[in-house]
């Protein structure tokens, strides 16, 4: 883009359409700011178009991601937008303030499209259900699924969502994407519903990106997981989960020669989360 091979423009009008074809299949967007988005990359090609007034302001380095279409997570604020967290009660509830995190994002130079749909697997009493890219029948899980979908389906090339106890790992997982949760406090965590400022949640909630691939030198990070939850409101794992779980460690342990640990507390997990 700033090399002018595409214009910002002609990026934001394709994932533009990308998102309304696909729409009635996935149920992916809660809120979307279209011609707004559109004037926007405008003015950027505007920018990029006139060499002699572009400053070290608009350098790569202080706004990497100047003209980029992306996505948030409707329980992050963004003003104008929904922020009911798909709860009825908050059905009527718009954000007069935008989260400190998509503020950042903003800054950064991207251009926000649209907001996308929540809750544990992407399911909600005030926007429906949004369905896998891959399959419709199935499940985009949560609570960032529809970030992870949205991502997914290429309706932008990434998003941000939030998590506690799996919500970008496993929406990613599910979509076939990458996410990271990062360490708490790497990004503020602040005007997103429901408020984490308990200090307990605090220490567990992040906020992170999503986005379709990038390299991770798989080596390096230590591995703990979990083969079991015992708690009443959690399903016992199918016999296919579980092999595929057991294939997943023997490869860390025989591709990488790392330990893997168990996490032997198989009570807790839930009341983490």
């Amino acid at each position: 883009m700033r090399q002018r091979q595409v214009t910002s423009y002609e990026v934001v009008r394709a994932y533009i359409g990308r998102l309304k074809s696909v729409q009635s299949y996935l149920n992916v967007y809660v809120d979307e700011r279209f011609e707004e988005a559109l004037d926007e990359a405008r003015k950027v090609d505007e920018l990029l178009d006139n060499k002699d007034s572009f400053s070290d302001q608009y350098s790569e380095e202080r706004i990497p991601f100047l003209g980029v279409p992306f996505a948030i997570k409707e329980s992050m604020q963004f003003i104008g937008f929904h922020n009911s967290t798909g709860i009825a009660a908050r059905e009527n509830i718009i954000a007069t303030e935008t989260a400190t995190f998509v503020e950042n994002m903003l800054k950064s130079g991207v251009i926000l499209l649209c907001n996308t749909n929540i809750k544990f697997s992407g399911q909600n009493s005030l926007y429906g259900t949004t369905n896998n890219p891959y399959n419709l029948t199935r499940i985009v899980g949560g609570s960032s699924g529809g970030a992870g979908c949205i991502v997914s389906a290429t309706g932008v090339p990434f998003g941000v969502g939030a998590d506690i106890g799996g919500s970008i790992r496993m929406s990613s997982f599910i979509n076939g994407i990458f996410g990271h949760k990062t360490l708490p406090d790497i990004g503020p965590n602040d005007r997103q519903y429901p408020s984490h400022s308990d200090n307990q949640q605090k220490y567990m909630l992040a906020t992170g990106p999503m986005c379709r691939y990038t390299h991770v030198d798989l080596s390096k990070p230590c591995y703990f997981y979990v083969d079991e939850v015992d708690a009443y409101c959690v399903n016992k794992l199918d016999p296919e989960q579980k092999l595929a779980h057991r294939q997943v460690v023997q490869h860390f342990e025989n591709t990488y020669k790392i330990h893997v640990t168990r996490f032997n507390r198989r009570r807790y997990p839930v009341s983490l989360w």
